[in-house]
């Protein structure tokens, strides 16, 4: 994310829980929203699935946790890439690659 420039920020509810959403540009100027929340907000049974490159409703997201706080990385429309922002990017950017060809 070093090479994203910050645009805006703020605070936000989900299920109760606090999450923060930060929002930077990339270098295409694609916005890429990232919201953070404590880790045991995220049901047991969907922290696997975090760590998954996967698309959901058109937009790339991604999710790890790290220190008990969950992020998810997520793109602000349809056909940016969040994948080389997250920790380990390089593989799993090549993983999803292989993914979507089978």
């Amino acid at each position: 994310m070093a090479n994203a420039g910050g645009m805006g920020c703020k605070k936000l509810a989900w299920r109760e829980h606090s999450v923060s959403l930060l929002c930077f540009v990339d270098g295409e100027d694609q916005i890429i929203h990232l919201f953070m929340l404590d880790a045991s907000a995220i049901p047991d049974a969907d922290k696997e699935s975090l760590g998954i490159m996967a698309e959901l409703y058109d937009r790339e997201t991604v999710g790890w946790i790290a220190d008990d706080i969950a992020y998810l990385l997520v793109g602000s429309k349809p056909g940016v890439v969040v994948g080389p922002y997250a920790p380990g990017a390089d593989l799993r950017v090549a993983l999803h690659r292989l993914r979507s060809r089978t």
